[in-house]
């Protein structure tokens, strides 16, 4: 598979230097890390974000009515489940799919 992408690397770079179009993809080529870095501080910190607000309700209380709220639903949906704190955590995750933080929902589901 490296051969592949060594192969695929080469071939583009031949390629632009024939076409006279390598400053072009020079410069594109230079400008995705900055783009990468851009996009991966956002979802990093907007993950650590969000999961922040879920440990909050869960501090405050809020997951725990939930948790009450959701009990007969979860019961019909899990019922070999007999752990209460397994329950939190299960509504924990529905809370953060409710608000539409589907990428916190998974660490709130630990």
């Amino acid at each position: 598979m490296n051969k592949i992408w060594i192969g695929i690397i080469v071939l583009c770079v031949v390629y632009g230097l024939v076409t006279g179009r390598f400053e072009a993809m020079t410069s594109g080529i230079l400008a995705l890390p900055e783009e990468g870095l851009g996009l991966v501080c956002t979802l990093v910190f907007s993950a650590c974000f969000w999961s922040g607000i879920m440990t909050i309700m869960y501090d405050s209380g809020f997951i725990n009515k939930l948790a009450k709220l959701l009990n007969p639903f979860l019961r019909k949906i899990m019922p070999n489940l007999n752990d209460d704190e397994a329950y939190k955590y299960v509504a924990m995750n529905i809370a953060a799919n409710i608000f539409g933080l589907g990428f916190a929902a998974t660490p709130a589901g630990e």
